[in-house]
């Protein structure tokens, strides 16, 4: 899929941070977007290879669930390394593939992959239904066939941290 700057965010209030970038990523507008070394980096930077396609995608679904900072609402060229805006928590309409099912407010949202037969890599724009590695929830039924879902994100920059008794 070629991307696309496509403004995801549907309902206000949503709440944005700034994170530096590095040179060589090109993020779009409507990108999920992660974290690594303090820069935002798009999702697709996500990878992993070994095992079976299963164990890749849940590999990288289980990467960026544990460093999802948001959606990104600026974008970047690959040659600059501008600031970009993140909207950390908020509902998103995000892409997925025709649903074989119907969803339902509340259902966990994943990021979805691709596998080459050696490397899974996570796509910064579409989702799928699934509970193992979620990354937000329905905020809207879905009917089979759908292409788009109402997705609620809370990224890692507003997670409460786990406290250790």
């Amino acid at each position: 899929m070629a991307h696309i700057n496509r403004l995801r965010a549907r309902f206000a209030p949503y709440t944005e941070v700034i994170y530096p970038t590095v040179t060589t990523d090109v993020i779009e507008v409507g990108d999920l977007v992660v974290v690594s070394s303090n820069k935002a980096k798009p999702a697709s930077s996500i990878t992993a290879t070994g095992g079976s396609a299963g164990t890749r995608l849940t590999a990288v679904q289980d990467g960026v669930a544990d460093v999802l900072i948001g959606v990104a609402m600026s974008s970047k060229p690959s040659t600059s390394t501008p600031d970009i805006r993140v909207a950390v928590r908020g509902v998103f309409e995000l892409s997925c593939a025709a649903l074989q099912s119907a969803a339902h407010v509340g259902d966990a949202i994943e990021i979805s992959g691709t596998d080459d037969a050696t490397t899974g890599t996570a796509t910064p724009q579409i989702v799928a239904i699934g509970a193992t590695n979620p990354i937000g929830k329905l905020v809207k039924e879905a009917a089979i066939g759908d292409t788009t879902l109402m997705v609620e994100l809370i990224g890692l920059h507003v997670k409460i941290p786990v406290v250790a008794d």
